[in-house]
């Protein structure tokens, strides 16, 4: 069940998602810095926590993602969660690998190339 709020600003959307896991506060603060000044960073950034939200992925689970999947690229992160969004990555292997610490299932870079340009047809 979703956890943010409609009016929820960033900072409001950081603290329900990261549940004070200071990992998960520190990616999701790198997200919103990543737009600087080419986009909006509120809009963009409040378009993927709801996202986030809708898969039901919060505090340890964005940490591990962010750290432990993307070895702390946000861009990477960001492709992930737009590739679950378009379900070139199921939901289900998102979480499986939210949930996999010990970096049993991961993407290598060659597969993340992949994946972006599967985000980038279905952006088009």
């Amino acid at each position: 069940m979703p956890i943010l709020k409609e009016t929820d600003d960033n900072k409001a959307c950081i603290s329900r998602l990261c549940q004070s896991n200071p990992g998960c506060i520190r990616s999701l603060v790198e997200l919103v810095e990543c737009y600087g000044p080419v986009h909006n960073p509120h809009i963009e950034a409040l378009g993927l926590f709801h996202l986030l939200d809708e898969f039901e992925i919060y505090g340890t689970e964005i940490y591990i993602l962010w750290n432990d999947k993307c070895n702390q690229d946000i861009e990477k992160f960001i492709l992930l969660i737009r590739a679950t969004q378009f379900n070139i990555v199921t939901l289900k292997n998102l979480k499986r690998m939210a949930e996999d610490q010990r970096r049993q299932f991961n993407f290598t870079d060659k597969d993340f190339e992949l994946i972006k340009d599967q985000v980038k047809d279905a952006l088009e």
